[in-house]
């Protein structure tokens, strides 16, 4: 007779009590150690985005940081400090990268690293301080416990992110969300609610752990693994239903010239950076599958500032790429304003094929895009007069830093219609193209050298996987030293080159999806999961009140 030797579910209990012993014990420190804690929690969810996506640390981190606030006596300003504090440690670790644009102009700009990193991070810190202490405040009022208090400080938590993504231009970096790109399956219910609907639903499943604490049961911690292997569950069967899929029409290639920022910013090696551009599209066309030339030719942020004021260069493109492909470049460009004055873009220039009866290979530029969302102290000077004074100014090629764009755009083309983006602009969601010109696919110029080897490039490229997944439209992304990509409409990175690697991408244009819910109606459905936390804690609290 053979012995049955199938695991008592009984025998995982002392572990699950070992687990909420832990977290009760590191919750109920006081004092200065209260603060260290919370802080290094916030770290343990940082390290959950790229390039770590050690999503067991996005748990723990928030498990932690729920029970200290939902400790007894814990005052307002206590849980405000808790909050500031995990704040502070998750963006010192989210966005560290920012430093090395400082230091590519180092004998400028090095002496603010000590100065602006710390303090930017402090600043954001506030956006869980907050929420924090609306928690305490909250929560004591309705006298709510338990579950109902891990709804209470997820849905702060999310609005706040929400907030975070708006308010003075918004910075949605590292929305808690983003940890979910490590497996992209986990990441495909961002179709439906948005990269914030996302955001909630993991912060929900991060912090139920802190139940298992307060009840001294395993429910929490049931509840967070079965949450998350429910949502990679789905996102796994939905992606092996949706294979990538291509259109034969279209090809795009994607050039990464690998220039250092030094040298990009360098008058004196703009030749040679623009002779890498030439050289690599010419081996992208050599290498071509099918020996046709591309339909697109992307080439990256800022790749030949002043086009149109070179008449040379344009010469030379048309010289060297066929007649028959459409460029896509990034450039700065000039404009006269009616008092005299010029106004500086960070542009795409759209170079469109020259007709076979033209008699010429010149080519012409047929349409800008302008950047419109342009990111603060690198393309302009936030309170500019002020901060001049201190001595401060923009990181940006131009002295009064760049003008704003009009707004999203779709670009016709007889083929296969594209909404250009610049770099920061992939990281806001809902705002990709005009609501009512759904282009066939995306196109990204960025440059990511000013942020060196580090997180930053790589959260970058998580951001506009996200994008894809919420429009159901593939995306091409071009960027100086990595990480150029094909991302097809679920997120899926098809094709790639390297962070600092040379090289090209030539490829076929995957096809998109239908409209995604989330396409249609935005926020809407992150907003109706948001009142509903709120209509539950509410009753919860006039249940417990009565």
């Amino acid at each position: 007779m053979l012995q049955k030797n199938s695991a008592n579910p009984s025998q995982f209990l002392p572990i699950i009590d070992r687990i909420s012993s832990a977290i009760d014990a590191a919750a109920n420190r006081t004092g200065w150690q209260r603060y260290a804690i919370a802080m290094v929690m916030g770290i343990f969810a940082t390290l959950a985005m790229a390039p770590f996506y050690i999503l067991p640390l996005l748990i723990i981190g928030y498990s932690i940081f729920a029970r200290q606030l939902s400790a007894e006596k814990i005052t307002v300003w206590q849980s405000f400090l808790i909050g500031w504090a995990f704040g502070f440690g998750y963006f010192i670790t989210g966005i560290y990268w920012m430093a090395f644009a400082f230091l590519v102009r180092a004998e400028e700009f090095a002496w603010m690293v000590p100065i602006a990193i710390p303090s930017f991070a402090g600043f954001l810190g506030l956006f869980f301080a907050m929420p924090a202490a609306l928690f305490n405040i909250i929560s004591t009022r309705l006298k709510i416990t338990d579950w109902a208090q891990l709804l209470l400080l997820a849905g702060l938590v999310s609005i706040f992110e929400y907030g975070r993504g708006h308010i003075m231009t918004g910075l949605p970096w590292n929305l808690t969300g983003q940890a979910m790109t490590g497996m992209i399956a986990g990441a495909q219910s961002a179709s439906l609610y948005g990269v914030y609907g996302l955001s909630l639903v993991t912060l929900l499943l991060a912090m139920a752990p802190a139940i298992s604490s307060s009840r001294n049961s395993f429910i929490g911690i049931i509840i967070s693994v079965s949450g998350f292997l429910v949502l990679f569950g789905i996102g796994a069967i939905h992606l092996l239903a949706s294979p990538p899929s291509y259109r034969d029409d279209v090809r795009v290639s994607i050039i990464q010239p690998n220039i250092r920022q030094k040298d990009k910013i360098n008058p004196a090696l703009a030749t040679q950076n623009f002779q890498s551009l030439l050289s690599l599209s010419a081996l992208s066309s050599a290498g071509s599958t099918n020996k046709q030339p591309a339909t697109f030719l992307i080439w990256p942020e800022n790749a030949v500032p002043w086009i149109a004021e070179q008449p040379i260069v344009l010469d030379l493109i048309g010289d060297q790429v066929s007649p028959q492909t459409t460029i896509i470049t990034g450039s700065i460009r000039r404009e006269s304003r009616n008092d005299g004055s010029a106004a500086y873009f960070n542009t795409v220039a759209i170079l469109p094929p020259v007709p076979p009866n033209d008699g010429q290979s010149a080519r012409n530029i047929g349409q800008y895009y302008d950047k419109h969302h342009l990111v603060p102290f690198g393309e302009y000077l936030p309170l500019k007069g002020l901060l001049q004074a201190f001595g401060l100014s923009q990181l940006a090629p131009v002295v009064d830093g760049f003008a704003k764009g009009a707004g999203p755009q779709t670009i016709s083309h007889s083929t296969a219609s594209f909404s250009p983006l610049i770099c920061y602009e992939t990281i806001f969601p809902g705002a990709m193209h005009p609501h009512t010109e759904r282009p066939d696919w995306l196109v990204t110029v960025t440059n990511d050298a000013w942020f060196g080897d580090g997180s930053g490039p790589r959260q970058h490229l998580d951001q506009a996987r996200l994008r894809s997944i919420e429009t159901g439209l593939p995306m091409a992304r071009a960027a100086n030293t990595g990480i150029s990509s094909m991302i097809d409409p679920h997120g899926r990175v098809l094709e790639r080159v390297r962070l600092y690697e040379t090289g090209f991408i030539d490829t076929a244009l995957p096809n998109k999806k239908s409209p995604t819910l989330y396409s249609r109606i935005g926020d809407t459905l992150y907003g109706l999961m948001v009142m509903m936390l709120g209509l539950i804690i509410f009753l919860r609290g006039r249940i417990v009140t009565s």
